[in-house]
């Protein structure tokens, strides 16, 4: 299983999102660790609704021209070579 397990996804067309594994935590635990980790303090209160589903994989070169020396971990297809499934939400949109 992949050492993926929760963090932040920022760069490219990509800002803020809050990402983890699926088959490491339900639903109901991301949302949980959500309300724990951003304090939202007079801004709308993170629901079950705000949480979607997406997949990610390794990408030992960074795709889509990001800027990363290393790899790193980026959406893609369900069907892509090493992809598994992961609970995004979007934290940058409550700050706003």
């Amino acid at each position: 299983m992949s050492n993926f397990d929760i963090m932040m996804f920022n760069g490219g067309n990509v800002h803020g999102e809050y990402v983890a594994h699926a088959k490491k935590f339900t639903k109901e635990e991301f949302l949980e660790r959500c309300k724990h980790d951003f304090y939202l303090d007079g801004v709308k209160e993170i629901t079950m609704d705000d949480i979607k589903e997406n997949h990610v994989r390794y990408y030992v070169k960074a795709p889509y021209g990001l800027d990363f020396d290393d790899g790193c971990y980026s959406y893609c297809r369900p069907d892509e070579k090493g992809s598994f499934p992961v609970w995004t939400v979007d934290i940058d949109r409550f700050y706003q």
